[in-house]
């Protein structure tokens, strides 16, 4: 800690596509020196360890970043704020140069004919992903505060988080990881103790952000752009319960988005099973298997999978079932969805039922079904996840609500044609994650009481606030949705995967919770369900709409387009839209 005392923390910006340039010439890519030795004093050369590959920035001449580049000593450390409003690199100086020849020579002159001649050396320790409001937060700035240039963090800022966290690295890679406020809950919280704080870290040492940033960068690589909060989201709904439905209309990137994020977890080969659904299936058989009239069982393509899930456990195994609503999901799907509810721990792995019956394994007289042993006693393990992609059209089925009760429904309408892949060199590295990454943790309630009460109670207290306003139409969620929507919005809180900040994370956590689990239940066509509607709209954007107006959803969109700071934005935007069908058509759903 003393050392680190002694060390400075600076940043310097390169928002402007010039500057972006730069970055990409000598910070993305390294710099081969003795290609510019003639500009460079020999001594200065052997000064460093690796001159043919090396990483450099630099400021031109001013008064302000002339004292500041003075200042720079090796090993202080700096972040790059670059666009996007993010701070993108975390690194260290090696060396410093004052060099107008080498300056020009790399990066070119401005229009006043000045060149970025104080130079640094630099060595980059990680990438990095910080807001520019998580970054103010964490160090003390107002919110309002943008990086301007090349600059210091004040030593009294500075000392506050080496001593809350030991080491500028430490205190960098705790933010980069969206954990900062970990520290903050065992200051804060007396039951933390010495002897339990090993176990409160585990789920924090884990690096879940960083984790999660790493799949968006693979998917990124692969030219699919996703709107902000959809991979941090289906994370946490697999995290939830292992069943999911992608739904919206088609060519919209579903499908896309469970093999890459399959890809990007390690899910390769075996551990992934893409299934097309056909419009004859009619039962579970369709899925699992037959036994034929010679006593052959004859496996469907759900089974292998199955079976490999239940050999090996510490694996994630993802199953895409594709364009799933082509035939009626109650008919084939029935038996996973009755499964799914008698999951229970049995020592420390979560199982179910056993999945096949006798009547699969059916054995006509004295013929004894061939291979019935392979398959005997299997069931949906922990580590087995799947995930339904929903085309909402003519052509499809609609679900009833005990399929929707029990999944997150995630919906894939909203498209931006102008939104092109993008040329990068994003870092593509894949995972090779165990199935602990996915696993969710509870599946009672009652599990997860004794350290989320408070937590629990004020999430329950809002979902009754909703049910008071859907109850009048028998559309209020009972307690399985209760607790599936309490179980995420734990693991989000744990996370912090939408926001470092509790309050704000919490609000889209539970905003994309309510469009998930309670939304896709509401359609009809009475007077009654359009003054549900508008109270629930009321409610998520804190707005006074009078039932009495006749033609108000254009108003409610403008409403939501003109302010920033509506709690539930996602949740009031569908209601709106669902008003609006309901004023054309006199009928409302979620699927429109």
């Amino acid at each position: 800690m003393g050392n680190d005392q002694k060390n400075k923390l600076f940043y310097f910006t390169a928002s402007s596509s010039a500057a972006q340039e730069h970055v990409t010439k000598t910070i993305k890519n390294s710099v081969n020196l003795m290609d510019y030795a003639d500009y460079i004093d020999n001594g200065f050369l052997d000064e460093l360890e690796n001159p043919e590959n090396v990483n450099m920035w630099g400021a031109t001449p001013g008064t302000s970043n002339k004292s500041n580049w003075n200042k720079l000593e090796k090993v202080y450390r700096f972040l790059l704020y670059g666009s996007n409003q993010t701070f993108t690199h975390y690194g260290r100086v090696i060396a410093k140069v004052q060099n107008h020849q080498l300056a020009e020579s790399i990066w070119g002159t401005t229009t006043k004919g000045e060149t970025w001649e104080y130079i640094f050396f630099v060595e980059i320790i990680f990438k990095t992903d910080i807001s520019i409001k998580e970054f103010n937060r964490f160090v003390g700035y107002s919110e309002n505060f943008t990086p301007q240039g090349f600059s210091f963090i004040a030593d009294t800022k500075l000392e506050k988080i080496i001593n809350k966290y030991n080491s500028i690295d430490t205190a960098i890679k705790t933010l980069n990881d969206g954990i900062e406020y970990e520290n903050d809950l065992k200051q804060n919280d007396p039951e933390v103790s010495e002897d339990n704080k090993d176990d409160q870290d585990l789920e924090y040492e884990t690096g879940i952000k960083s984790k999660i940033r790493k799949i968006k960068n693979y998917i990124n690589a692969k030219g699919f752009s996703y709107k902000p909060g959809t991979i941090e989201n289906f994370y946490l709904s697999l995290k939830t319960k292992p069943f999911v439905l992608l739904a919206g209309i088609s060519g919209t990137g579903k499908t896309k988005l469970v093999q890459l994020f399959a890809e990007a977890v390690g899910c390769n080969g075996e551990q992934f099973n893409l299934i097309s659904v056909r419009p004859d299936w009619s039962d579970t058989s369709d899925l699992l298997g037959y036994t034929n009239i010679k006593g052959d069982f004859q496996p469907g393509p759900l089974i292998k999978t199955i079976k490999l899930a239940n050999q090996n456990p510490d694996k994630p195994y993802l199953v895409c079932l594709d364009e799933m609503n082509l035939a009626r999901v109650e008919y084939y799907f029935s038996d996973f969805l009755s499964k799914m509810e008698t999951r229970k721990y049995k020592q420390d792995r979560i199982v179910t039922d056993e999945l096949l019956s006798d009547i699969i394994f059916f054995e006509k007289e004295n013929i004894e079904v061939a291979d019935k042993h392979e398959y005997e006693g299997l069931h949906l393990s922990e580590n087995l996840y799947i995930i339904g992609t929903v085309n909402m059209d003519e052509t499809t089925h609609p679900f009833s609500k005990k399929v929707l009760d029990r999944a997150n429904t995630i919906e894939f309408n909203q498209i931006n044609l102008m939104d092109l892949p993008a040329q990068n060199d994003l870092d593509i590295e894949t995972l090779n994650e165990e199935n602990q990454f996915l696993k969710t943790k509870y599946l009672n309630l009652i599990d997860a009481l004794p350290e989320k009460k408070s937590h629990i109670e004020e999430i329950t207290g809002i979902l009754r606030d909703i049910n008071e306003i859907l109850k009048s139409a028998n559309l209020h969620a009972g307690y399985r949705i209760r607790d599936e929507i309490n179980f995420y919005m734990i693991h989000a809180d744990n996370y912090r995967l939408f926001s470092n900040d509790s309050q704000e994370n919490q609000n889209k956590a539970l905003d994309y919770q309510i469009k998930q689990k309670i939304l896709p239940r509401i359609q009809g066509s009475s007077r009654e369900l359009k003054n549900i509607l508008i109270d629930l709209f009321d409610y998520f954007a804190d707005t006074n709409f009078k039932v009495e107006n006749r033609k108000i959803s254009e108003q409610m969109i403008q409403h939501l387009e003109n302010n920033q700071d509506i709690k539930y934005p996602q949740s009031a935007d569908k209601v709106a839209h669902m008003i609006k069908r309901y004023e054309q058509d006199g009928f409302t759903a979620f699927w429109i």
